[in-house]
């Protein structure tokens, strides 16, 4: 077999709740055509998407729709007016914990703490200096320029619909290369925006920090902080137990998958409460193991350095005809026939 390293985004558990990113799909404003066909291509699960509230999409399949040609969207700003069209409380737990603070400093601090929430691929934190306050965001890991402005774009139109009056901040900056509609973004945040910056960060004057807001509402914070909190507590083990469970079986690869109770101890539960983490998901072990071969299978697929039998042993498959036979299993195809479909949708978009 051929060397074969799957990228590193696939290795790593990071996810998004589909809660809220069903809800920016929307706001995108695609053709359902062009919706369905990108989140089939991205491996995105639209049943789950719609059905599913454990569902986090995994980061990199969120990537990869990120990637959209620009003739697939209405223009080269609406990943951004997306975020902008969405409400504060379409965040999910976090919307309301925030809309409910007194100051926008308290809702600072419940933003910064409960963000994995809603997704986990970066972190906030806070540097007041005199009169500015910037709030900065850092990825993880490697993520594209328009990830990381939807990123702030959201945190921007939160604290826009927090206060009683309109409020912009002072600047805002991205540390990647200016875009190609780079001069319709100071209107679209309402401020001076830089690029090739040290940091992506809103800056604002620090005063804003202890006006009231409009929904305070200790109650209803007490409530979904609450909930927010328990989620995170034990973070591996609830809220994203399926990714990390699929970032350990990607990194395993080639190899055979851990046996149920190996994966147990790694989570330091046992594998009866292992089995019950994952059933009260609507999951098993063994779907996610299947799953995981299944996207393996089409990424490797579509390398062409990859040979059929490469792909096949790869994914842990002794024979071709087992292989064959997941792979009509998981696709209703023969691989040959889905590159030969895959070349003729490359080949339409061309022309």
């Amino acid at each position: 077999m051929n060397l074969i390293e799957l990228p590193p985004a696939m290795k790593q558990p990071y996810g998004l709740t589909a809660v809220y990113l069903k809800q920016l799909f929307l706001q995108l404003k695609l053709s359902p055509p062009i919706l369905d066909t990108r989140l089939k291509e991205c491996m995105i699960d639209t049943e789950r998407l719609n059905n599913d509230r454990f569902y986090r999409v995994p980061f990199y399949k969120l990537s990869r729709f990120l990637d959209l040609p620009d003739d697939s969207l209405p223009e080269p700003t609406a990943h951004i007016n997306a975020v902008f069209s969405l409400r504060v409380k379409s965040f999910p737990l976090i919307g309301y914990a925030v809309a409910s603070s007194p100051t926008l400093r308290t809702a600072l601090e419940r933003l910064i703490r409960l963000e994995p929430v809603v997704w986990d691929v970066g972190h906030i934190h806070q540097e007041q200096s005199g009169e500015n306050t910037r709030l900065i965001w850092t990825p993880h890991t490697d993520i594209s320029s328009t990830a990381i402005e939807m990123a702030i774009a959201g945190w921007v139109s939160i604290g826009q619909q927090l206060f009683p009056t309109e409020k912009n901040p002072d600047s805002v900056s991205f540390t990647h290369d200016r875009p190609r509609a780079w001069n319709q973004y100071q209107k679209l945040f309402g401020c001076p925006v830089q690029f090739n910056a040290k940091v992506n960060c809103i800056e604002f004057p620090s005063r804003w920090l202890d006006e009231k807001l409009i929904d305070g509402d200790d109650a209803l914070a007490e409530m979904v902080i609450g909930q927010a909190d328990a989620l995170i507590e034990d973070y591996r083990q609830t809220l994203n137990l399926e990714n990390e469970l699929r970032a350990i079986l990607f990194q395993h690869l080639p190899h055979e998958p851990p046996d149920l109770c190996d994966i147990a101890k790694l989570f330091a539960v046992s594998t009866r409460k292992m089995r019950a983490l994952l059933s009260a998901r609507n999951l098993s072990y063994r779907q996610i193991v299947d799953d995981v071969r299944k996207e393996v299978a089409r990424h490797l697929l579509l390398q062409p350095a990859c040979s059929m039998g490469d792909v096949a042993g790869f994914c842990g498959f002794l024979e071709q005809s087992s292989f064959n036979r997941a792979f009509k299993r998981w696709f209703d195809c023969a691989p040959s026939d889905y590159l030969t479909h895959v070349a003729r949708q490359h080949k339409s978009q061309l022309f």
